[in-house]
């Protein structure tokens, strides 16, 4: 499984079966037309260790936490939201929460899209 999400500043945070990683400043980065051409360097920051995500990001600015404004990757995983702080928090602070209404496990097991519509988050499980 592997998704992926961009923040309003540029990092891309991906997410995959080793861990959440993410890259800084992505569009003031050289275009290559094969990673080949990249030299070797490593230009991510991770993987970082985060307990299993669903199949897709979102990603949220809010005050979940009620100490100002912060940046969220969000995912849902069967009837778990999977809330990762991705602001600045080194291992990144991840939990999660039960989902109430949700479909059953067995016709919506996989999330596989997620997206920001005027800063509501929407889920939509894979048929």
């Amino acid at each position: 499984m592997y998704a992926g999400v961009f923040d309003v500043d540029g990092t891309y945070y991906m997410y995959g079966n080793v861990g959440l990683s993410f890259i800084t400043g992505v569009a003031g980065r050289h275009a290559y037309s094969s990673y080949y051409h990249l030299g070797g360097g490593q230009v991510y920051n991770g993987p970082h260790t985060i307990e299993t995500m669903g199949a897709d990001l979102a990603m949220l600015q809010a005050d979940l936490e009620g100490n100002g404004i912060k940046q969220y990757l969000l995912s849902v995983q069967g009837n778990m939201l999977c809330v990762v702080l991705a602001s600045g928090s080194f291992p990144p602070k991840a939990w999660k929460l039960v989902g109430e209404g949700l479909p059953p496990r067995e016709v919506a097991e996989t999330w596989g899209s997620s997206w920001n519509f005027r800063n509501k988050i929407y889920f939509a499980p894979d048929s």
